[in-house]
């Protein structure tokens, strides 16, 4: 699974809440900071991550379909958009400021 390309998720289902979860619980009895889904055989493009290491409430992030762009700017912004409505899954990309 970790030789190729993962595929990008399309729509927030019930199962891929349910492989968000299951990750989360994967990744904290490790104990990890991180886990990417192909980690765990499934080759979608999502990753969990909390450098808390779950000390602090409300750390965990999930990456969905996260892109990363090479830019020559000095200064980037983030942009944030909710991937779960209701719950603290976020999706980050980060963008070079035109």
């Amino acid at each position: 699974m970790l030789h190729g390309p993962a595929a990008p998720v399309s729509e927030i289902t019930p199962d891929i809440h349910r492989l968000i979860d299951d990750m989360v619980q994967t990744m904290y009895a490790a104990p990890g900071i991180g886990l990417a889904a192909t980690q765990v055989g499934v080759p979608l493009r999502i990753f969990v991550a909390d450098l808390s290491a779950g000390n602090r409430a409300g750390e965990l992030i999930t990456f969905i379909n996260p892109e990363l762009w090479r830019s020559r700017a000095r200064s980037t912004r983030t942009k944030a958009a909710s991937a779960c409505r209701g719950s603290r899954r976020t999706s980050f990309a980060r963008r070079a400021r035109s």
